[in-house]
């Protein structure tokens, strides 16, 4: 069965020569405590360290309390399991899960390291990985678009729909450019194998494949964005 897993990017930028080894001591020494966040499975792979972050966060409810006949507002806590990967060869932070893991993300390593970093978001939007695709001559399929600003024949407003016919993609995407907003690619790495991509303009990504077969999919789709 095919699943979404969805990735925000950032670039990572610092001094990994100098610091690497300071960012994975980091990781490897901060486990979850009162504090309300830890790291677990921290591990490095040739120029990747990766793991999974625990973090806590806490939000309200107001209770209803009988024997006072009035409502109590009281904490609950929420706990999050974010997995990430550091890929410090080619300065990038990946992130599975939602915006708000990676927000979290961020505010953690904040409080961890002390050395000097940089961490934005990489610009990766559906017309510009459009472009990608095309220039490495892959072959793939658009099987669904959304433009906010759609305009056709005096109709005007947000359209979102499946494509059938390539040229129209063609013409669709010279046309709208960034005004577009999701693409849906279906990419081909050979005849029996190939994978969704679903890619928004706020550089969120989904990879939609077989759960067991997502890190194959993954790294090709590194590779393919560097």
């Amino acid at each position: 069965m095919r699943k979404a897993k969805s990735i925000f990017i950032s670039h990572f930028q610092t001094e990994f020569s100098k610091y690497g080894e300071v960012l994975l001591h980091a990781l490897e020494a901060t486990k979850y405590s009162e504090d309300g966040f830890g790291f677990n499975g921290v591990s490095i792979d040739g120029e990747s360290i990766s793991g999974v972050l625990i973090n806590r966060t806490s939000t309200y409810i107001y209770e209803y309390e009988p024997s006072a006949n009035e409502f109590v507002k009281k904490i609950i806590y929420l706990f999050h399991e974010i997995p990430f990967s550091i890929d410090y060869g080619n300065d990038m932070l990946y992130v599975f899960g939602t915006s708000a893991y990676l927000s979290q993300f961020k505010l953690v390593l904040k409080k961890i390291i002390s050395f000097e970093h940089f961490l934005r978001p990489i610009e990766l939007t559906p017309y510009k990985l459009y472009g990608i695709l095309k220039k490495k001559k892959l072959n793939f399929l658009v099987e669904e678009i959304a433009i906010e600003k759609f305009n056709h024949k005096g109709v005007v407003g947000k359209f979102s729909g499946n494509v059938f016919q390539h040229n129209t993609v063609h013409d669709l995407v010279s046309k709208y450019q960034n005004d577009i907003t999701k693409i849906l690619f279906q990419i081909e790495i050979s005849e029996e194998d190939s994978f969704g991509l679903l890619v928004s303009s706020n550089s969120s990504i989904k990879i939609i494949s077989e759960a067991e077969n997502f890190e194959y999919y993954f790294t090709f789709f590194k590779k393919l964005i560097l």
